[in-house]
């Protein structure tokens, strides 16, 4: 592009200088053509002036031969011929006088030649007229007369002649210059025209030369196309095959991870279960969790790439959902003899609308880290509510994660947040992904905030990000029974129909829902439960995406056709996220989208929400009074401990219960079956079952 300006540019200039040029030139052959013109007319002029002169010399001469003839021969034709000569003779007179006036001296003597030629004249009419005869005296007159006319014309006809000379040289030398400049002019033009198309053909040259290796070029990059073209399709090729695989590696590895998690959660329902049974159903379930959270990462990381990460945000209790986080890292932490603290903030919302799983997926990812990444000292959790806004729902929380590890170098702290990235040493890398900090910025970007990092080598590090939360007011008006142990529910029986292709996905739920009442029936794919939804007329459906003869969405279409399933709740569980998506769903006629690994309590509240039960619960309190009346001998803290016990339940703030008992234990170790007591109830997250029991020592 700035080659081809500066060609223009030279082109421009050298356009201009032969215009200028062919300007001057034409300017200057005007100018010379006016003075040849001009010169040319005083040439002419300066010889019509001779030619007077020479008729003038020739009348004189006739005038003066016919007057002699006369003389000789008085004859009347000489007489006439002699007066014809005069009246000739006074016309070139006049015309000789016309024509010179170039200078006053001119005039002048021109105006003296015909004086003397007119006296000459009238003497000689004299003479004819008196046909006397000449003295000498006056032919010496006449010849004086005429000798003075004569000369008077010849200095005329010399100065004349002179005149025409010089105009005649000035006319050769103006035609000379004139020639001369047209010719330079040309050759000048000739010379910028030749120079201009020597340089346009050198341009042409070059641009040809260019073409030609563009042309090269456009070939080289046609081939380099075709293979990225070819590469693209390999790598299309490639990433389906990896999205096929990753889809159903998901699918085979979920579903027999949720008939694990699931019937963790049905054995820790067990009254039978003695506390040794349920720690490790405990540790069963966290175990399988984290395995859980392990997958999603990848399948989480494949989403991300191809920007399908959704969020479902839902109604959860905040302070229940923070102190489950933190026990699942709780027991890596006492195994490395490190201590984990939790610190809950004041005035921290009870329940809170967001999607619990994907905050949960980045708490445990920078909890589990700090954890890894320190041998000594402390981890710290904290929580804290930065502002609460007056005129809507939302409020800050800023959550806080900081460490007394091995710390991060700083050259490595923009790169963590990067896939596969891990700042640790090798021998501390070998557990996880390394994708949980990417996912982990992934989804808090999705919910609008950043993670920041902060970190000093051999000190420690610092996470941190703040999030806008709206709360759950609906949340605050349920009653406290609702985190007690459900066992039934009031009123006529509901038939429950589970469709899917995998039998232990079947078994899970049915486990889960058939002791608290609910008539359970199943069947194995779409075409099966359309048959069977036929005939036993489900009061709620809960059915898989994806299954052989007819997919859980087809037959769901088909039952909202039918007006006797136009108002039964249909729930769509799919083994993973990435099977359908949740729009495609709820437009089929689902009502509700529940993926697998089932969490119990969700289920609840979705046959709640749904079917308008009335849960039955556990009481919780006879229990208590015949644990009482068995543990007489229990020795109790004083009111004061537990007076900030119970508040701390009313709160809802677990971990500051779990602490407080244990700082008791430690103070002093008789009051351990009590406190034990405490524990126990609050690992199960039974807040009612606490108050009741601290009610009666209070």
């Amino acid at each position: 592009m700035q080659r081809s300006t500066d060609f223009l540019k030279v082109i421009n200039k050298y356009m201009g200088l032969a215009t200028f040029l062919a300007i001057l030139a034409a300017g200057g052959t005007i100018w010379s053509g006016n003075r040849v013109i001009q010169l040319k007319h005083q040439v002419n002029q300066s010889l019509v002036t001779l030619k007077a002169f020479g008729k003038f010399d020739k009348a004189i001469d006739q005038v003066e031969r016919f007057y002699e003839g006369y003389l000789l021969t008085k004859s009347e034709r000489k007489l006439y011929l002699f007066g014809k000569s005069l009246i000739d003779l006074d016309e070139a007179g006049r015309d000789l006088q016309a024509l010179l006036v170039k200078d006053a001296e001119e005039i002048a003597s021109a105006r003296k030649l015909v004086e003397f030629v007119e006296a000459y004249t009238n003497r000689k009419r004299r003479v004819i007229n008196s046909l006397a005869s000449q003295s000498d005296k006056s032919d010496e007159e006449d010849f004086s007369l005429l000798g003075t006319a004569d000369v008077k014309l010849q200095e005329l006809i010399s100065k004349e002649t002179v005149q025409l000379r010089y105009i005649q040289d000035d006319y050769n030398s103006t035609v000379t210059q004139t020639l001369i400049m047209f010719i330079v002019g040309i050759v000048l033009i000739l010379g910028i025209i030749i120079a201009l198309y020597r340089l346009i053909c050198q341009e042409v040259f070059r641009r040809n030369e260019v073409e030609v290796e563009l042309n090269h070029s456009n070939q080289l990059l046609e081939q380099n196309l075709n293979q990225l073209q070819i590469a693209k399709e390999a790598a299309e090729i490639a990433n389906h095959t990896k999205s096929q695989f990753l889809a159903n590696m998901n699918h085979e590895l979920r579903t027999p991870l949720n008939g694990i998690l699931g019937y963790a959660q049905i054995l820790q329902r067990d009254p039978t279960a003695d506390p040794k049974h349920l720690k490790g159903l405990k540790v069963i379930h966290q175990c399988a969790s984290h395995l859980l959270t392990m997958i999603n990462d990848i399948l989480d990381m494949s989403k991300l790439e191809v920007q399908k990460m959704d969020l479902y945000p839902q109604d959860f209790h905040f302070a229940n959902f923070l102190v489950s986080t933190v026990e699942v890292c709780r027991v890596k932490a006492e195994q490395k003899g490190i201590k984990l603290n939790y610190q809950p903030g004041s005035g921290l919302p009870t329940a809170v609308y967001a999607d619990d799983k994907r905050l949960r997926q980045v708490l445990l990812n920078l909890l589990s880290n700090a954890v890894k990444f320190t041998d000594f000292g402390t981890v710290t959790f904290r929580v804290e509510l930065v502002n609460e806004s007056e005129q809507s729902t939302d409020v800050r929380i800023c959550f806080e994660v900081k460490d007394t590890g091995i710390g991060i170098a700083e050259d490595k702290l923009e790169t963590i947040f990067l896939p596969f990235e891990q700042a640790g040493r090798r021998d501390r890398n070998n557990e996880g992904t390394g994708l949980g900090l990417a996912i982990s910025q992934q989804i808090i970007q999705m919910m609008g905030s950043e993670i920041h990092a902060t970190s000093k080598l051999g000190q420690g590090s610092t996470f941190w990000f703040e999030l806008d939360l709206p709360v759950a007011t609906d949340w605050l008006t349920q009653p406290a029974s609702r985190f007690q142990k459900v066992i039934g529910y009031q009123g006529e029986r509901r038939k429950i129909l589970v469709i899917d292709d995998h039998l232990e996905n079947r078994a899970v739920i049915m486990g889960m829902l058939a002791p608290l009442g609910f008539k359970m029936s199943e069947a194995n794919d779409g075409q099966s439960g359309l048959d069977i939804a036929l005939q036993v007329r489900p009061d709620f459906i809960i059915t898989d995406v994806v299954m052989d003869r007819m997919s859980g969405l087809e037959m769901t279409r088909r039952l909202r056709q039918l007006p006797d399933f136009s108002e039964v709740p249909i729930i769509a569980s799919p083994a993973s996220l990435s099977q359908v998506d949740m729009q495609e769903a709820l437009d089929a006629g689902c009502n509700s989208f529940f993926p697998k690994p089932i969490d119990f309590d969700n289920l609840l509240n979705l046959l709640q929400q749904h079917l308008e039960l009335h849960w039955v619960y556990e009481d919780v309190a006879e229990e208590l009074e015949v644990d009482q009346a068995a543990e007489v001998d229990w020795v109790v803290p004083p009111a004061a401990d537990l007076a900030k016990l119970y508040r701390a339940t009313q709160d809802g703030f677990m971990a500051e219960i779990q602490q407080e008992a244990n700082r008791l234990k430690q103070f002093n170790p008789q009051y351990g079956q009590f406190l034990n007591k405490i524990l126990e109830l609050s690992h199960q997250f039974d807040d009612e079952g606490i108050l009741s029991l601290l009610s009666a020592y209070i």
